[in-house]
């Protein structure tokens, strides 16, 4: 279907055709629900109607003090309808619009948006990338009023008597399909002793859970489904419309973790990361790399021009490394390596395969930031305290992915026997376990739930060289698969990501094996003196685990993000994963300075008087 044909068919016969088969009493009715909604659930008054055709429902809306535009692509209907505003002496605006075309659209972004006219001409495809348009024009965690007509409706719903308007005579004809749920005919206009004019008419006719699948996959929270224009009515059998309400989720890159990663301006001391890490380990990796190059031909060029087609994923050459590593016994299919654990999330998403998964709320929400576009269904479930409270999640919600970051943000550790449990019982309800262990290293390849991946058939690990290794810049990582799952990782997961040179190097920090000694060691006397500078502080301090170089402190309502901000201070703000309301996370994380330097600017910074305040 061309866009000609969609111009045509939303022209100003059809418009005029459709304003005289509703009744007053229907258009009054429509606006009030939509005043009622918007009011209630929009996070403002600024309001777009895509396919806003004459603009009855509009003007009603902008005479009720909304801030109204009008979109819509046929040029004739447009002016009809501003001439009408212009009559009822209403202020709003008119926008003649391609609606597949970004540009086309007006600037602004709305806090609201009603479509129905349109919706159904085209295909499934057409229809996504409509909503995506639409929810780019919303500001964040904007209203969506999406009108649809329910498939259960015969065909005799879709065959109107002749009207007459003037000396213009319509006439709609149309059947449903039901193999297509296609309603297919044609709107035929006659005037007087002109020839009939025939448009033609396919509208796909969605069902309420149709509909709320192409708003999930174009990026909205679906919150609820109303009918025939009544905010306390369900859709039933009877209905002759749905509405589904619905908020603008953010997506990449607004979502991602990496988007508030960028250094604010005139830090004194930046918490947020580690910069002293590496050189405690042993071996370095820095010398680890300057041994490999120097032992290399020409610099390693030999490295930078290999293409390694013969084991794209890394499987081949790195298994035995990897399993010595952790001890363990895994089949090159079971190891795949990746750009970063960042680029492993982004593809791993699709593991829910447009399922539900589930999330305690403080995890790194990159993977569900990804999924949201691809239909899936965000849980998000407490911070688990105990494996009790995760095994419950999994029988509530029998998600298709668990979504688990070891350690947790708060810096807690299961235990592997724990982490076992949790693969069983998902394994029963065919859930898929997916552990981010990127912040893992510090307590040794011994106690990873890579030890775990032979023993069940459902769990991933992802492992990654940026915490304790200082190696984001190699961007490797690498996922561990159960055997039963492992086909379903190549699927996903994009080939070739990792280059030679990267690739060399971290074998041979993997086959060093615990090289953390050092830094633990560390680590175990720098911490307890950052608690102690930031108790005395008046912060409130969650210690975590011993061996991990992090704190928690509690930030209600953002008092101590400002305090530390004063004092020249950056922490870290957990990324959540997106969902509808957003939720509000009040702790912040920041890192032991290991460094006697580091630890006595923390210390100057926390005694001075610069920025004090009552706390």
């Amino acid at each position: 279907m061309t866009q000609p044909w969609y111009r045509e068919y939303f022209g100003l016969e059809f418009f005029e055709f459709a304003e005289r088969v509703r009744t007053a009493e229907s258009v009054c009715q429509e606006a009030s629900y939509l005043q009622e909604v918007i009011a209630e659930y929009a996070p403002g008054r600024t309001v777009i109607e895509v396919g806003c055709g004459l603009g009855a429902r509009a003007v009603r809306l902008a005479q009720a003090g909304f801030d109204v535009i009008g979109l819509d692509p046929s040029e004739r209907v447009i002016e009809e309808a501003r001439r009408r505003c212009v009559e009822a002496k209403v202020d709003m605006r008119w926008w003649k619009v391609d609606l597949w075309k970004d540009e086309s659209w007006p600037t602004v972004r709305a806090h609201a948006a009603i479509c129905g006219h349109w919706f159904g001409c085209g295909h499934d495809s057409d229809q996504r990338r409509l909503l995506r348009t639409v929810r780019r024009h919303l500001k964040p965690h904007g209203l969506l009023i999406l009108e649809g007509t329910p498939f259960w409706l015969t065909r005799e719903f879709y065959r109107r008597e002749g009207v007459v308007l003037g000396c213009t005579k319509y006439q709609l004809e149309s059947e449903y399909d039901v193999a297509t749920s296609r309603s297919e005919g044609s709107l035929s206009v006659s005037s007087g002793a002109q020839p009939v004019h025939t448009l033609p008419h396919s509208m796909r006719i969605y069902s309420p859970v149709e509909l709320c699948a192409l708003a999930k996959e174009a990026g909205f929270a679906v919150t609820r489904v109303n009918a025939d224009w009544n905010a306390d009515a369900r859709p039933i059998v009877t209905s002759d419309t749905i509405q589904l309400i619905g908020h603008s989720l953010p997506v990449p890159p607004a979502s991602l973790a990496v988007t508030s990663w960028a250094t604010p301006p005139g830090v004194g001391l930046d918490l947020r990361y580690a910069n002293d890490e590496a050189e405690l380990l042993h071996p370095r990796p820095d010398e680890v790399w300057r041994e490999f190059i120097s032992s290399s031909t020409d610099c390693g060029c030999e490295h930078a021009s290999h293409y390694a087609v013969d084991d794209p994923f890394g499987g081949e050459r790195g298994s035995s490394v990897v399993a010595a590593h952790f001890g363990i016994s895994i089949a090159a299919l079971q190891l795949t390596f990746g750009a970063g654990v960042t680029s492993l999330i982004h593809d791993l998403a699709g593991l829910a395969d447009g399922g539900l998964i589930a999330a305690p709320e403080l995890v790194h929400g990159d993977l569900e930031a990804w999924a949201v576009l691809r239909g899936a269904e965000v849980q998000i479930v407490p911070e688990p305290n105990c494996v009790n409270e995760v095994l419950e999640a999994i029988e509530a919600f029998r998600p298709a992915l668990l979504h688990l970051d070891r350690p947790t943000f708060a810096g807690q550790f299961f235990s592997l026997n724990q982490i076992e449990t949790i693969a069983r019982a998902a394994s029963r309800l065919g859930t898929v376990v997916l552990i981010d262990e990127s912040a893992a290293p510090y307590v040794g390849p011994q106690s990873s739930s890579a030890c775990v991946v032979p023993k069940v058939d459902n769990l991933l690990v992802l492992r990654g060289f940026t915490k304790a290794y200082s190696l984001c810049g190699l961007r490797a990582a690498y996922c561990l698969a159960s055997a039963a799952i492992a086909e379903r990782v190549r699927e996903l997961v994009t080939p070739l990501q990792v280059s030679e040179t990267s690739f060399q190097v971290i074998l041979r920090l993997l086959a060093a094996g615990d090289i953390f000694g050092a830094l633990r060691a560390r680590i175990h006397v720098a911490k307890p003196k950052m608690i102690g500078l930031l108790e005395a502080a008046g912060l409130d301090v969650i210690q975590g685990n011993r061996n991990l170089p992090w704190v928690i402190v509690r930030d209600v309502a953002g008092e101590t993000f400002r305090l530390l901000e004063r004092r020249g201070i950056t922490a870290l703000r957990p990324a959540a994963p997106p969902v509808c309301p957003p939720r509000e996370i009040e702790l912040l994380r920041l890192t032991v300075p290991l460094s006697e330097k580091r630890m006595a600017s923390l210390e100057e910074l926390l005694t001075s008087n610069v920025g004090m305040k009552a706390y």
